[in-house]
């Protein structure tokens, strides 16, 4: 039986721990082919990849922050040279880096959660597009990691990580984006929008 996602290509961030990791692997085993993005966790982002080399996927990882415009073009640059195209970007990277009572938080601190959670987001996905809108396979996704903390509000001490992560839902049904279009030969087919919560995942695929 011909696996789901062969032939497939995809790039996923912050892949070396947690959800990403089970993305990846979940990918591989499928037949895609991988880039592992990470930033910190290099021992356990080469596990992965070598894990999903054992599964017979062809599996890189690199190194970026997908705060930073820079690297995360280089991230791009590195995913082109590998694969020339991707069919699917995950949009996985992202954390509640710390709990404080909104009384106590500053800016910085508000600001490094928007930046991880949601901008990174649009960085990845605006200088991501072209290596979608150039494969040749029109069955094409974007899917962005949200929370359940989006709808809840997180409990105490969340407030900019849910406020974060609602805007990512918002953003991954932005009608006016072209990745947010289905259908049609000159953008990706689908945005999927995913909720962390702890039983596990949920997919919700938004038209």
């Amino acid at each position: 039986m011909e696996k789901e996602l062969y032939g497939k290509r995809a790039l996923i961030t912050g892949a070396s721990t947690g959800i990403g990791a089970a993305t990846a692997l979940a990918f591989a085993r499928e037949g895609a082919s991988i880039i592992i993005n990470y930033k910190k966790s290099a021992e356990e982002a080469k596990k992965v990849q070598e894990k999903a080399i054992s599964l017979g996927s062809e599996a890189y990882i690199f190194k970026a922050d997908v705060t930073n415009e820079e690297e995360v073009k280089q991230l791009v640059e590195f995913t082109r040279d590998k694969f020339g195209s991707i069919e699917v970007l995950v949009n996985n990277a992202g954390d509640l880096i710390e709990r404080k009572p909104f009384i106590e938080t500053d800016l910085n601190y508000w600001r490094a959660h928007i930046d991880l959670n949601l901008t990174s987001a649009y960085i990845v996905t605006k200088n991501s597009l072209p290596l979608l809108l150039s494969s040749k396979n029109k069955d094409r996704s974007i899917i962005n990691v949200s929370s359940i903390a989006a709808i809840t509000g997180g409990g105490k001490g969340a407030a900019a990580y849910a406020t974060a992560k609602g805007g990512l839902m918002t953003f991954t049904k932005m009608n006016e984006s072209p990745a947010s279009s289905r259908g049609g030969d000159a953008e990706p087919s689908a945005l999927a929008n995913v909720f962390s919560h702890e039983k596990g995942l949920s997919i919700y695929i938004l038209n």
